[in-house]
């Protein structure tokens, strides 16, 4: 059995781990398929107490052994013989690991899994490798991406299946968010889900909700009371599981999403949505923000296109001043903004997911690096 280790260090938020247990999961579903592959996928965490909030099955000991077909170690995993290693968004593993990795016969299959941007210069950088300087083994940099010359985007097989199932039905909205403790009256209203870091600007965008009409806002935040503003019902609430996060946006009209994991599910929901970057010192999240905006210009008429950049600016920007009269000039342009969403998200499925990308070329790799291996054990036998 061929073993995946991937490691998963949690800088800040939940991004990190948010997106390497939904890797984890999948890659073991997709795995588990494969007759050619026979692998246990192992998923090597640092901060065990953060997947935990998402995971609500995982115990603080750890057990059980596996979840959703991943075993969830802590950093201390030995991960003395590994098939494939991939150190997700640039993380350094422990030396020893590194040391044990070159050391290795056959050696492991090492991917560099990074950060997903809509920056077009990955295209060219996808799958190249550099040699490691403690073990010599080459690292492979391996590019999420949204164009059909990188990875791709993580996404389950049913996903997009479950999503219009989920909308065709009124009653399975209603019953979600009446899981959610959100009121008889409030489920019937159009929502609107923020998902954003601390210094959004949450508060000018509810002053600016509650003189429009009647609306539902989510607000994934924490343990809060429901309360009312104008004609905006405000409803907060504690952490969802990872699997509940796509059922809270089939259920809004619109969102305001973050960081990478809740950026991929909203294209796959299909719904108009502002997207706030992860932030950056030397604010090089804004080139991010504009690479995204000008990935929507195909799908979006000319006007749309520059409401969804005003209100995408404003949101970044944190701009009470100037974020009334960008909402009021993105909603206008709705229906638009639907279709562009919905064009988009059934153009990203048209073309592979990421663990279809990632299981093929591992499968490639295995294969090759096995094949390598035999041939050069035969020539030292022969040659001697």
């Amino acid at each position: 059995m061929t073993t995946v280790v991937i490691w998963c260090q949690v800088v800040d938020y939940f991004g990190d781990a948010a997106v390497c247990w939904r890797l984890a999961r999948n890659l073991a579903s997709a795995l588990a398929k494969d007759d050619s592959l026979s692998a246990e996928v192992v998923l090597a965490i640092d901060r065990p107490e953060v997947l935990r909030q998402l995971v609500p099955g995982l115990s603080a000991s750890l057990n059980p052994p596996s979840i959703d077909g991943v075993r969830v170690v802590d950093w201390t995993f030995p991960a003395a013989v590994v098939g494939v290693m991939i150190s997700t968004f640039g993380c350094r593993l422990p030396d020893r690991v590194l040391e044990s990795m070159g050391k290795q016969q056959p050696p492991p299959v090492w991917i560099n899994l990074e950060h997903l941007t809509p920056q077009s210069w990955t295209e060219s950088c996808h799958t190249l490798a550099s040699p490691n300087r403690t073990n010599g083994l080459d690292e492979i940099f391996f590019f999420p991406g949204f164009d059909s010359s990188t990875g791709g985007l993580l996404r389950e097989p049913n996903l997009l299946q479950d999503r219009d199932q989920f909308r065709s039905d009124a009653l399975e909205r209603e019953t979600f968010l009446a899981g959610l403790g959100v009121q008889e009256a409030d489920r019937k209203l159009p929502a609107v889900l923020v998902f954003g870091y601390p210094d959004a600007p949450v508060d000018a965008l509810i002053e600016t909700l509650a003189n429009g009409p009647p609306m539902l806002l989510l607000l994934p935040s924490g343990p809060a009371p429901t309360n009312r503003r104008g004609n905006l019902r405000v409803h907060a609430f504690g952490w969802v599981a990872q699997r509940d996060f796509d059922r809270l946006l089939w259920s809004c009209t619109a969102a305001f999403v973050r960081g990478e994991d809740s950026l991929v599910r909203a294209h796959w929901a299909a719904i108009p949505f502002i997207w706030q970057p992860y932030r950056q010192a030397d604010q090089s999240h804004r080139e991010q923000l504009e690479a995204w905006l000008a990935r929507w210009r195909p799908f979006l008429p000319e006007a749309a296109t520059a409401a969804q950049a005003a209100l995408a600016r404003a949101w970044d920007l944190g701009e009470a001043a100037h974020l009334a009269a960008a909402w009021h000039g993105w909603i206008k342009h709705l229906p638009e903004l639907k279709q562009g969403a919905a064009d988009w998200s059934r153009q990203l499925a048209a073309g592979p997911s990421l663990i279809q990308s990632l299981s093929a070329f591992l499968r490639d790799r295995l294969e090759s690096r096995s094949t390598l291996f035999h041939r050069l054990r035969h020539s030292r036998l022969d040659s001697r």
